[in-house]
Parts: C-alpha cells; sequence; structure tokens
C-alpha cells in the first residue's frame, strides 16, 4: 500500500488543525465515558472490579462481562495501531515499547485505584494529558530525558500518597457520621 493511499490520505490527515487520529481518541473516550458512566455495562464492570465475587452473588453474570470487557481492550490497541499507522504512515513493532510506566501514571493520577472498582475515562484522559504536558515540560525546559522517568515515578507515588490519603479520610468521616 503506498503512502499515497485514500486511508493515509483521510486518516492520517488533519482536519481544522486537528489531526483525525486525535479526533479519534476524543470520540472513542466520550463514547467510552458514557458507556462506563451510564449503563449497565459500565456499572457491571465497576461492580467485578470492586469484587468479583460480590458481583457474581448479586446476580451480575462476570463471566460474560469479562468477557466483553476482554474484547472491548483487544479493540482498542487494534484501532490505536491503525490510527497510529495512519497518522505516521509507517508501522514499527516497537513503537509504544517503554510506555508502560506513563500509562500506568496516567490512569493513576486519573483517579482510578490500583485497588480496583473506581476510575473515569475523563480522569483517565485528564491523567493522560498531565503525563504529556509533565513530558513536554522536560523537553522544553532542556532536561535530561533520562529524567523523565524519575519526574513520571514521583508523580505516580505522590498520586498513590493522595489517593491513599483521601481514602482513610473519607472512611475516618464516614466512622465519625455513624458513631452520631
Amino acid at each position: 500500500m503506498s503512502k499515497t493511499h485514500s486511508f493515509f490520505t483521510v486518516f492520517g490527515s488533519e482536519w481544522l488543525g486537528l489531526p483525525v487520529a486525535a479526533r479519534v481518541l476524543l470520540a472513542v473516550g466520550g463514547i467510552l465515558h458514557v458507556t462506563f458512566q451510564h449503563t449497565r455495562f459500565g456499572v457491571t464492570v465497576r461492580a467485578i472490579g470492586s469484587n468479583s465475587a460480590a458481583a457474581e452473588f448479586i446476580g451480575v453474570r462476570v463471566r460474560r462481562t469479562k468477557i466483553w470487557a476482554t474484547v472491548l481492550v483487544g479493540f482498542l490497541p487494534a484501532l490505536s495501531g491503525v490510527m497510529t499507522l495512519a497518522y505516521f504512515k509507517t508501522a514499527d513493532p516497537s513503537m509504544g515499547t517503554g510506555l508502560e510506566l506513563q500509562v500506568i501514571a496516567a490512569v493513576v493520577i486519573g483517579g482510578t485505584s490500583l485497588a480496583g472498582g473506581s476510575g473515569s475515562m475523563l480522569g483517565a484522559m485528564l491523567g493522560v494529558l498531565t503525563i504529556l504536558v509533565t513530558d513536554s515540560g522536560i523537553v522544553f525546559y532542556g532536561v535530561d530525558p533520562n529524567y523523565a522517568r524519575l519526574v513520571t515515578g514521583c508523580v505516580i507515588v505522590t498520586a498513590i500518597a493522595l489517593d491513599r490519603a483521601v481514602k482513610r479520610s473519607r472512611r475516618a468521616v464516614d466512622r465519625v457520621q455513624s458513631h452520631l
């Protein structure tokens, strides 16, 4: 397939100054936000994430929901790969290598609990934006790129510490309110 193929000219182009891939990201993020916050599927996924045994006890079809969630988790990287191919007009199997820490940092910063059961697409997207701004700032100010991992790690530790502190304070408030 040549780089002048309609696939590259449509999906690899810009429209009103924004790449089509970014528009697809925003559209998919919006669809997933609505799906996970306002549909039965989203509620069951969060219930299974909180406590799979409890979700099964109350009648959630855990196995079926896990299969559909796995299908979704398989589709999204495939879509990402297609959009990356269209944007860069080339394929490199090692393109996303080493980004695992940044992905974890993004979702934790976005408010997703590592223990499961809480989080949102909007929060995850804001976490991605935070990581991208941090990395861009490191490059902009001429800081050695090797320090980007250190900064990302510090951001993860800070986000986890804040998450734990917020949960601890909520539990304390709940205990005080239950005694009143």
